[in-house]
Order: structure tokens, then sequence, then C-alpha cells
């Protein structure tokens, strides 16, 4: 058959248009086929074909097969009759091996070759460039992958040379399932390789203007048709990725856990990592409340063994409304980053959502869960070790630190072993090859440098009861436990692989009673998950009667069948049936504590330990929980609240502020202002005094005296129960004339 008489010259403009006299061996993809060269080479090849043995047909065909892969593939089935069909060719494609492994080597690449054999379409496909038809938009299933592996790669490429690897680990996070092959594998690599590679010249806003300033042949690395504007948007997006490596993504409430050398040891720590800005849409989704129950601002409290603030929300988008649907909110008030150690870094770390009163039911993070009996994994790195998990893990880190108890391990697997190493009362190992921990609620393996093992998280779902504080989740009724997959939607996990025990009892398949319960997750014979829960009766519910004075008042628990019920205070009583418990407190003190301690007992189960606000009548300023000083700054607001308690749900209560200053003159009658408590729960009322701020600011904007001040009050029907003095700063200045010196 004779030569087609378009394809040679096609061929030798593609290449002269180029600059290249012959292929150098650059990807295909690198050539920059436009889209109307690609259109034209369709019809150059469209037709019938005879043989097989032309040279040019076969060398543009090799050309159009990497452009189609790019252009057309739509996640389907990757196989050849579409490809075929798309110009014509109706031929027995094993029939074209040897004259496309002529053409690749007449454009000098090499094809991919796995051990079952050479891999034609996957050659294509390395050749081709990322699938326009994959990236619809930044929430694209191939978009969150690619982000993910360029993440992976800088936490591991040190450890792993062969980045296809590190893009294999994260093989769950492709969809459709047809991507998940070696050559997507290889097509992702190459594209991160290309980013870090000129990571170094990536200016924030515009990181493409800047690139081809700089690194002119940049475009060349990249397996992407940057003509596309979603292609761009990708890349532009991973590069700013790069200079934001450890940001957190939109939506994205995340707890990072860690262990830290420090001047008395190792040190478990916590921290709360808060998206700089999030949709209306997807706060209300996390909060599980409609969008116009959201507020135009908002502060964040986490709460943790005592309450703290950790930021503002503010919707930018709504003006002085309500949350829009299709707003925005951005953390405007962010403090410093609030870290967490030992037990308080352990448990469960929960996010309340503030404005006046609470929005939403409040969420846990990402890994925000308490911390399990299992063996804790983290990161060997030098002074600060990331957590990786619990149970049973594997990392592609060459060492893995161990916090487990204490247990005989092979020595050939411990790299160091230090007696004095303990951290939270467990055994700290550096674990340098796979080992097996037996512990009593089964075997758990620890694999350094092994492909990284998809990381689920394992939550209950249920009725949950935040009006007692615990240190496990407490649940009225039996919750359901869901594993969240990094590919997907929450799911329940089936009750055959769901096991549960008190402690010291044998596993059963499920609870028999209220109480304390462990609960672990077996699959396939490995364990995956453990926990402990307390179960409360289904109907249980608590009313605070505050009494008298702020030292006494009482708590009526009802559905509690049969619980009992104790607390340490020699002065409480205890009296009730079946159903109905009564709890009397009397502090011992004029100043009360801030919380109750009671003891809550179904027999056989054990005790379960929380906690309750003391009900005491009365009003308080307190910071992060606790009772606040007499005098504080501005700036010292964040994490302050005033709380109040009533006997009945006739009292109004009211937190006012008047401004104290020497200079008032005639702002003696206006400089105040009073904003109602809300209720909380219950006899419980609370404001946050962030909420306040902007009141207190603009008082003492009106006054230019150094030491004006703004008394808060917690009034109920217009009764001082308690103040709180404001200042500009934080120290207070003393001047004496005599000494002439200045006293902070």
């Amino acid at each position: 058959m004779a030569s087609h008489p378009d394809c040679g010259s096609w061929l030798k403009s593609f290449l002269d248009a180029r600059d290249v006299r012959q292929p150098d061996g650059r990807p295909l993809y690198a050539y920059r086929c436009t889209a109307d060269e690609f259109e034209t080479l369709r019809e150059v090849l469209r037709g019938p074909l005879q043989a097989y043995n032309d040279k040019q047909h076969l060398r543009t065909f090799v050309l159009y097969a990497a452009q189609w892969w790019q252009r057309q593939y739509d996640g389907r089935r990757w196989a050849w009759e579409p490809l075929l069909d798309s110009i014509s060719w109706h031929v027995a494609y094993p029939d074209l091996y040897p004259d496309i492994r002529a053409a690749w080597r007449w454009w000098k690449i090499k094809p991919v070759r796995l051990p079952a054999g050479t891999r034609y379409l996957g050659t294509f496909a390395c050749h081709g460039g990322l699938p326009l038809a994959l990236i619809r938009d930044n929430a694209a299933p191939i978009t969150r992958y690619l982000r993910a592996v360029l993440n992976h790669v800088l936490e591991y490429g040190r450890f792993v040379e062969d980045p296809i690897e590190l893009a294999k680990d994260k093989e769950h996070l492709l969809k459709p399932p047809t991507l998940r092959r070696d050559y997507v594998f290889r097509l992702a690599a190459d594209l991160i390789s290309a980013v870090l590679n000129v990571r170094g010249h990536i200016d924030d806003d515009n990181p493409i203007a800047a690139l081809d300033r700089h690194q002119p042949d940049w475009r060349k690395l990249m397996p992407l048709d940057l003509d596309n504007a979603l292609a761009r948007d990708l890349l532009i997006g991973l590069l700013r990725e790069v200079s934001h490596a450890k940001a957190v993504r939109v939506d994205d409430f995340r707890v990072y856990r860690f262990l830290r050398s420090t001047s008395i040891g190792w040190r478990l720590g916590a921290s709360i990592r808060l998206p700089a800005s999030i949709s209306s849409r997807g706060l209300a989704q996390q909060l599980q409340t409609p969008t116009t129950d959201l507020q135009q601002r908002m502060e964040v409290r986490l709460v943790a063994r005592g309450v703290h603030s950790v930021g503002v929300y503010r919707n930018l988008d709504s003006g002085d409304d309500d949350g829009d649907e299709e707003g925005e909110y951005r953390l405007i008030g962010r403090k410093a980053p609030l870290e967490l150690w030992d037990a308080d870094a352990a448990g469960e770390l929960r996010l309340e959502f503030w404005a006046g009163d609470y929005v939403g039911d409040g969420l846990v993070p990402s890994h925000g869960a308490s911390l399990s009996d299992l063996p804790w994994a983290f990161r060997a790195d030098e002074h600060e070790c990331p957590f990786i998990g619990e149970g049973t893990v594997s990392s592609r880190a060459p060492k893995i630190m161990v916090l487990a108890a204490r247990c005989d391990l092979p020595r050939a697997a411990v790299a160091t072993e230090s007696e004095k190493d303990e951290v939270l009362g467990r055994v700290l190992w550096h674990v340098v090859r796979p080992i097996t921990i037996d512990t009593d609620i089964g075997p758990c393996t620890i694999s350094p440098s092994a492909a990284e093992r998809e990381r689920d998280e394992y939550r209950f779902f249920g009725e949950r009861w935040y009006d007692l504080n615990c240190r496990f989740p407490l649940f009225r009724g039996v919750p359901k436990l869901q594993v969240n997959k990094p590919d997907g939607l929450p799911r329940n996990v089936s009750d055959q692989k769901v096991q549960w025990r008190r402690t010291g009892g044998d596993w059963q398949p499920a609870p028999s009673g209220n109480g304390l319960w462990q609960v672990r997750c077996l699959d396939a014979g490995e364990l995956r998950f453990h926990a402990r829960v307390g179960l409360l009766p289904l109907g249980m519910s608590m009313r605070l009667e505050p009494g008298q004075t702020v030292a006494e008042g009482s708590f009526t628990f009802t559905g509690v069948e049969g619980m009992r019920l104790a607390t340490d205070d020699a002065r409480s009583t205890v009296d009730g049936d079946q159903q109905s418990l009564r709890v009397q407190l009397r502090a011992s003190t004029v100043e009360p504590p801030t919380t109750v301690t009671f003891k809550l007992h179904w027999p056989p189960a054990p005790e379960l330990v929380v906690d309750a606000p003391f009900p005491g009548r009365g009003g308080r300023f307190l910071r992060d929980g606790q009772p606040a000083g007499d005098r504080v700054a501005v700036d010292e607001l964040y994490g302050m609240s005033a709380v109040a308690l009533s006997p009945n749900a006739f009292d109004n209560f009211s937190i006012t502020g008047a401004l104290k200053a020497l200079d008032l003159g005639s702002l003696v009658k206006v400089a105040h202002f009073q904003r109602p408590l809300l209720r909380k729960t219950g006899a419980l009322h609370e404001v946050s005094l962030i909420d306040v701020r902007d009141s207190i600011e603009l008082l003492l904007a009106a006054s230019s005296d150094g030491d004006a001040s703004v008394k808060l009050q917690v009034d109920c029907d217009g009764v001082s129960l308690c103040d709180l003095t404001v200042s500009r700063f934080s120290t207070e200045i003393k001047y004496d004339p005599q000494n002439t010196f200045v006293e902070l």
C-alpha cells in the first residue's frame, strides 16, 4: 500500500512548527499538539487501513493515540476499540504491535513495560498527559487525588526514591476505579515531579507568569494541556499547594497530634487546624443545621477538659444579614495556635460555634476522637513526630515510634529502647522492622518502610449527650459504628465485625446494658478499631435546680433505669426511685467550685465518671471554664464568658458595661450598653465576652484617659451578681511623682 498522501507532510509540518528536525526523546505531550492540529490529525488518519507497514502512518498514529487519551478519554474502560473507531480503523490491534514499537523507536521514547509485558495503551496514556475530561472542577476526584499525592510526596519523598510508589498509596482516591492502573500512577508521579521541579519560582499572585519569566521551558515538563482553562486552574492549585504544603484544605477541620521532644522528655501534643475559609453550605452541613441558623459572626471554641476560644469566623458575603447559603466564612479572629498536652491531647477534641448561643450541634473534627488503648504510632522525625495512627499501621518512614504498654519485642525490630522514655504510662519504642504487638484486645502489626495503608476513620453515630462531660463519648441508646474512608461517604460497619465487652469480661456481639463498654472492630481477623463509650438510657435527661445561694443547688435525673449515683462531696444527698434521682449539693466554702463530679453506675458495669456545672445560683465570669480574675485587658477576652444560673424560668439575666474614666463629661449618661444572657440549657445562661468586645472598644474609644476601663456586670432583674473590669492594657501603670518611677 502506498503511503497516505498527507501523513508524511503533516508530520514534517508539525515538527517544523516546533523547530525540531527529528524527535529528541521528549514525552509526546511535550510537543504541545494544539486542538486544531489534533482535529486535522484525525482527518489525516481517518479511513480504512489496508496495511500495517506504513512507517509514516504509524508514527502519526502514535502521536494521535496519545492525544486521544488526553482529549477524549472520559474515565471509562481504556480499550482499543473507541480509539480505533474514532479514525474508522477496523483492524486487529495486535497486528499493529510491531509497527507501533518501531514508531516509538523513531520518536525515541521508551514503552511502558510491566512483568506481564509491554503496555501499549499505557504508553499512549503516559505520553498523552492528564485527560481533560476528568478535570471538571477543583472538587473532581482526580484533583483530590493529585493533591493527596503531592502532599504524600512532600512528606515521604525523602524515604522513597520512586514517586510512582507514593502515587500508588493514594489509589483509593482515584475514581472511577478504571483509572487505578500503573500508567496512571506514573502519569501522576510525572506531574507531581514536574510541579516540584519548578516550585522555586512560584508566585502566589500569578504562578504561571512567574514561571514564564524565570523558567521559559517549564511547559515542556507538564503532562497537561495548558491551553485548557481547567488544566491551568489545576496546575495553579498544585503550585499553591506546594507553597502552603501544611495548609488545611477548604472545609476541613482537622486535629494534628504529635510527639515532641522537650526539656522534660517526650510529650504527646495536639493542636486544632481550622480552614482559612469555608462555604456557608459546607459549614451548615458540618454543624447539621440549616444555613439560615448561621450568624454573621461566630466564635469557635475547643472543648477538651475545659473550653478554649480558638478563632472567629465572619461571613464576608452577606453584609449584616444572617448566613447566606452561597456565602463564604473567613477566619478573621484566629488566636495563636493552641496546643494541648498529655492527657488533654489524647482525649476527644470537640468544636462548638457560638453567636450569643449555640449554633448547630458542634462537631468533632477529623481525627479528633479520643485515642484508645491500642498502640499509638508516630513517624520518627527528629524533634516533632507526626501521629500516623493506632493499632495496625504501616508507613513509608524507615522508623516508627510506638507508644504501647510494656511488652517483649524482638530485639532485631527495635532500634533503641530507653526505660526512661515513658509517655502517659506507655513505653516509647523505636521500631525499624515489622513487629506484631499482642494486646488483650487483639494483635497489632507495625510495619516501617512499607506501602502506606489506607487510614480509615471510625466514628460512632447516634444520640450523643453533651450535658455531662466525660473522658469517653456518652450516647443515649446504642450507637452504630461507621467507617469514613478517604474515597467516600461514611458507611455503617457490619454488626458481625463489631464486638462489645465490659472491662474484664468476654467479647459479645452487642451490649447488654448501660454503663462503660469497650468496642472493637475485627475485619478478616485484623484489629481495625477500639474505643470506650458510655451508654446511657435512651430516655435519660437532667435538670439543674439552683438553690437560694451561690453555694447550693441540685440536679434531677430522670429516665435512669436503676442507675446508682454518688459524689465525692460529703455534704451532698441523693434520693429518688428507679426512674428519677435528685442530688442536693451544698458547697463547703462560700465560693463554690465550677463543676461537680458524679459517678454513675449500672451494676455490673464499671463506673462512669462525669462532670457537670455546679448548680449554685448567681452569676460568674469564667475563662476557659474556670473562674476569671477581677481585671482583664480587651485582648484577653477570647475564651471568656459570663454565665448565670436561675432557680426558675422567669429570671432575666443580662450583662452590662459602663465606662469608667476621668474625662467622661457629658458622656456619663450614655457610655454604657446592655446585652441579655441567652439560655444555654436548663437553668444555665451564657454569653461569650467576645460578642461584646465591639461594644467595649467603642466605650473605651470615647475616652482619652489612659486609665479608662469598662466595668462589666452580670445582672438579674437589676440586681448585680458579679463584676469584672476590662482595661485597654493587660498591666496597670502606677506613677509615683516623689520617687520619679513608673511601676507596672
